[in-house]
């Protein structure tokens, strides 16, 4: 039987390898980690409902912003393996060019994590920024 540290080691695997789907702009491969009705809220505040809906909306923004890069980083994860659930904190960073330059941006995000049929998938997740800064070039 997996203890909540050995859950905690897939989770936080899961994300490395999500991280590198989303520098790889690997659209599908992202998708992978959520669940079907998985919940997502960008940065700015808007809100989007299940892994289809999700998956194009990701592959409309890297087509708008074909050099973005995103990094979410890991500083806690509480499982509760009994109701197969978990909790990630961590702080998330995101660099793009835009008409006036260099734009990055990060601050924090929540996920939720569901063990669904033996997997840990992200059921939502939150993003919500505290800093930005545009460098000009």
């Amino acid at each position: 039987m997996k203890t909540a540290t050995d859950h905690e080691r897939v989770i936080r695997a899961a994300r490395d390898t999500s991280n590198a789907a989303l520098a790889a702009h690997d659209v599908e491969r992202v998708a992978a980690f959520w669940a079907p009705d998985v919940q997502v809220t960008t940065s700015t505040g808007t809100g989007c409902t299940g892994a289809i809906a999700n998956r194009e909306r990701l592959a409309a923004t890297l087509r708008r912003l074909p050099d973005v890069r995103w990094q979410r980083t890991a500083h806690k994860v509480e499982v509760f393996a009994a109701a197969d659930i978990a909790a990630e904190h961590g702080a998330w960073e995101g660099r793009w060019s835009d008409v006036d330059g260099l734009v990055r941006t990060g601050g924090s995000y929540f996920a939720q994590w569901r063990r669904l049929d033996g997997r840990w998938l992200i059921q939502a997740e939150v993003f919500v920024p505290t800093w930005k800064k545009t460098v000009l070039v």
